[in-house]
């Protein structure tokens, strides 16, 4: 939820930003808000938490990859987003409990 609060605080100045494929505009800080809140949900209320966890990997893979290019979109340092990654990566494998809902794996 910290992504989502500083995407939203920051959504005037990341609509100039011009991303590869996706363009720019306000739409993609609102875009970013809704993921990364859904993504937060899934995985604290345990809803189908390996698809959370899946998304919120690739949105932290993102973030490593595209961390020097765009500093004001991907505001994740690369060490934060490889323990993010590391983290997603074992809910994926092992699931979240046994109160969560989640896909057999």
């Amino acid at each position: 939820t910290y992504l989502a609060y500083t995407h939203f605080k920051h959504k005037d100045a990341i609509a100039h930003i011009r991303l590869p494929i996706l363009g720019g505009g306000a739409w993609l800080a609102w875009m970013a808000v809704i993921v990364e809140i859904a993504v937060a949900l899934g995985l604290f209320l345990g809803y189908y938490t390996q698809i959370a966890a899946l998304v919120g990997f690739l949105g932290a893979l993102k973030h490593f990859v595209w961390r020097n290019a765009y500093p004001q979109f991907f505001m994740l340092p690369r060490t934060t987003s490889v323990l993010l990654m590391a983290i997603l990566l074992s809910l994926m494998v092992t699931g979240a409990g046994a109160l969560a809902f989640d896909l057999p794996l």
